[in-house]
């Protein structure tokens, strides 16, 4: 046993701080300078031991391939429209103007097309179209079924002669066979009428369900005009020797078509006439004035309308 052996045995021994109470504390690394470069395809490619270099070249020529196809099918011309055919499924719908509507999407690239674009262009033009119905033959054609809203009446404004659609669009014709003829007595009308909108659908429905109605449950009775009064909104029929029936749009039409059948039945054969006017505007009542007093009763009629 040396000395500094013997020294070191009595010398007192260091006391340890790791202690079950102690705690320990490490300084956090410092971040690295140099960020780790992402590996680029490219560089995996080649670094890849399973890819041969005739796959890569076969990938290459693939991926090549795909993007010259995607820039011929979007920009190539072939696939521009070049050929629009529309065929009209009615008497009604306008084929000229209807062309006219979508001439501008000639020449734009079939992909960028839509139906909906179609329908608001041809629908700009004409807003009696009902139908509109659209095929895309590649590469550029277009194939359109149109077909139009049913005709409710024939009417004559000014010097011209219109048909009502049935959503209330003017449309520009002469008349059809068996479609009868209203006078429609506006106090102002736009200058030019073709194609707009002058009656809510609702309204012209009741119109016609009224014509329909009073044909069907009045036998024997001749309908020969009607006027609609917009400013009352009202609706008149007049039957023969001029007698004129008022219906009034704002109340329930059931009801005053259901009381002329009943006066009709039990109280005066309308076939027979000598009526100058029937009155069912007022709900659960009737006045009529009869051909004895026809002085009156037109004097009467001419305090409330302008134009009988």
């Amino acid at each position: 046993m040396n000395i500094s052996s013997l020294i070191e045995k009595f010398l007192p021994k260091k006391r340890s701080l790791k202690n079950s109470w102690s705690r320990w504390w490490q300084a956090p690394k410092a971040p690295s300078k140099f960020k780790k470069r992402k590996k680029s395809f490219h560089v995996l490619m080649e670094k890849n031991p399973n890819i041969s270099s005739i796959q890569k070249k076969y990938f290459f020529w693939i991926v090549w391939c795909v993007l010259m196809l995607i820039a011929f099918f979007l920009l190539s011309p072939l696939f521009r429209i070049q050929h629009i055919n529309i065929i009209k499924q009615d008497n009604i719908s306008h084929i000229d103007i209807s062309y006219k509507s979508i001439e501008s999407i000639r020449g734009q690239h079939i992909w960028s097309i839509s139906e909906e674009e179609i329908r608001e262009k041809m629908l700009a033009y004409q807003p009696n179209l009902k139908d509109i119905f659209v095929q895309i033959i590649f590469p550029n054609k277009l194939n359109i079924r149109i077909k139009s809203f049913d005709i409710v009446f024939h009417t004559k404004i000014g010097t011209k002669d219109y048909l009502l659609s049935k959503n209330g669009i003017l449309v520009p014709k002469w008349p059809i066979e068996g479609i009868s003829s209203i006078q429609i007595v506006f106090n102002t009308l736009p200058s030019f009428l073709d194609y707009k909108k002058i009656f809510e659908a609702e309204t012209l429905w009741k119109m016609n369900t009224i014509w329909n109605r009073v044909r069907e449950n009045l036998l024997g009775f001749e309908i020969n005009s009607m006027t609609y009064y917009d400013t009352e909104r009202e609706f008149h029929i007049y039957g023969e020797n001029n007698m004129r029936i008022l219906f009034d749009l704002e109340s329930d039409i059931a009801s005053q078509v259901e009381k002329l059948i009943v006066f009709h039945k039990e109280e005066k054969d309308l076939t027979q006439g000598g009526i100058v006017y029937i009155d069912l505007r007022v709900k659960n009542k009737i006045f009529y004035c009869e051909i004895d007093e026809e002085y009156q009763c037109i004097q009467n009629l001419s305090s409330v309308y302008s134009q009988l």
